[in-house]
């Protein structure tokens, strides 16, 4: 299985024989190591507002840091590949990263997978003690993007209270006109912090 998470589909498809591809280890992988960021972030910042922890999730799980990451780590180097290039792309071992967490998931469970990430990834290439400084927001950092692009970005919100009395806030990012992101949330700020954050990973993927 783990051979499996290194083996790129470049590979399997060259290799017709039933080799399989780490894409549904990634796909997986995916989702368990956004589970232990949150899990995590939860018990070291407990001060912090959900849409905070959001956000220094997302600087987390990142594409571009997932990518180091796996540089720093060497995993490009074990990659099984069959690309033009001797050497795979920095996605590629972003994404073997990825793989091998959910093969360590399937393989160890959560609680042995979680136990991993934390104790040898954490301190050496998140820096956790950094986690909590990352102070241009999504908010900050997308009405950066208006300014430089010269595009119009506005932070629509509605409360509301629900039948228990509860005060939720609803939140909309619109950019040139068109919704880019939505967030509901107990406080205001949190909410603007994840509609903010939809937003960016749109506009991001359009660049």
């Amino acid at each position: 299985m783990y051979h499996q998470a290194l083996t790129h589909k470049s590979f399997s498809q060259q290799q017709g024989n039933g080799a399989q591809s780490n894409e549904r280890l990634e796909f997986l992988g995916d989702a368990v190591l956004g589970a232990v960021v949150a899990d995590y972030l939860c018990t070291i910042f407990p001060d912090k507002t959900e849409g905070e922890l959001t956000e220094i999730r997302a600087q987390v799980v990142k594409r571009d840091n997932l990518n180091r990451i796996a540089l720093e780590m060497g995993i490009h180097e074990l990659l099984i590949h069959e690309t033009d290039s001797d050497l795979p792309s920095t996605s590629m071992a972003g994404n073997a990263f990825e793989a091998l967490i959910g093969a360590l998931y399937i393989d160890r469970g959560y609680k042995r997978t979680c136990k991993g990430i934390i104790h040898a990834l954490v301190p050496t290439y998140i820096h956790p003690e950094e986690m909590g400084n990352w102070k241009k927001n999504a908010k900050s950092r997308i009405l950066e993007w208006s300014q430089r692009e010269k595009c119009a970005v506005q932070f629509r919100s509605k409360k509301q209270v629900t039948e228990d009395g509860k005060e939720l806030f609803d939140v909309v990012v619109i950019v040139a006109g068109k919704v880019m992101g939505s967030a509901t949330a107990t406080s205001k700020k949190a909410a603007e912090f994840d509609a903010a954050h939809q937003a960016l990973e749109k506009l991001e993927a359009k660049e």
